[in-house]
C-alpha cells in the first residue's frame, strides 16, 4: 500500500540491504532506483533480488506474483543525477564506514530535490553521527532493514521533523 507523498524511492547501494530494500519498496508499489558507482554491483542486482524473493517467498512473507510485479518496479541505474531525479525518498545502504556515509549524504543534499527526506539503512551509527552535514536535517533520519523480515527501525535525528518521521513510517 502506498502513501500520496512517496512515489519514487532512490536507492544508493547496490549490495545486500540495497537489493532488498529495493525489492520491499517495488512489492509494496513504488517505483525504485537502485544506484551504485559500481557497474558490478549493479549488473548483480537482479540475481541478488531473485534469490532475495525466493527466500520471502519460502518464508510466506510474499507470494510469487507479488515478488516478480515488485522485480518490474526496479531500475538500475548508474548516472547520479537520474538516479535522484524527482526522488521523494532516498535510502542510503553503503558500506558501514562513517565518513563514507557522511561524505554521500553530503553530496545527495546538494544533489536531491528540496523536498527528498534523505535516510540512512546505518545499524552502527548514530543519526546524529551523520546529519550534520546535511542542510535539510529536518528531512533526514534512520530507515534500517531488517534482511528476511518486515521489521524496520525508524530513528529520527535532532533535528528531524515530526512531519518527516510520519512520513517514513507511513512508508514503512
Amino acid at each position: 500500500m502506498r502513501i500520496e507523498e512517496i512515489k519514487k524511492v532512490c536507492f544508493v547501494g547496490a549490495g545486500t540491504m540495497g537489493c532488498y530494500n529495493s525489492l520491499l519498496a517495488g512489492i509494496a508499489g513504488y517505483e525504485a532506483v537502485v544506484y551504485d558507482i559500481s557497474q558490478e554491483a549493479l549488473e548483480e542486482v537482479s540475481s541478488g533480488q531473485e534469490q532475495l524473493g525466493d527466500f520471502l517467498v519460502s518464508m510466506g512473507i510474499f507470494d510469487k506474483e507479488s515478488v516478480m510485479q515488485g522485480r518490474s518496479r526496479i531500475r538500475l541505474e548508474a548516472d547520479l543525477k537520474e538516479a535522484v531525479k524527482n526522488a521523494d525518498l532516498l535510502s542510503e545502504s553503503v558500506f558501514e564506514k562513517l565518513e563514507l556515509k557522511r561524505q554521500i549524504h553530503c553530496q545527495f543534499d546538494e544533489l536531491c530535490p528540496p523536498e527528498t527526506i534523505l535516510t540512512t539503512n546505518t545499524s552502527t551509527y548514530m543519526v546524529s553521527e551523520i546529519e550534520d552535514v546535511v542542510g535539510r536535517g529536518d528531512r533526514f533520519a534512520a530507515m534500517h532493514f531488517h534482511l528476511g523480515t518486515r521489521l524496520v527501525d525508524v530513528v529520527p535525528g535532532p533535528r528531524t521533523s515530526a512531519e518527516t518521521l510520519d512520513i517514513i513510517t507511513r512508508f514503512v
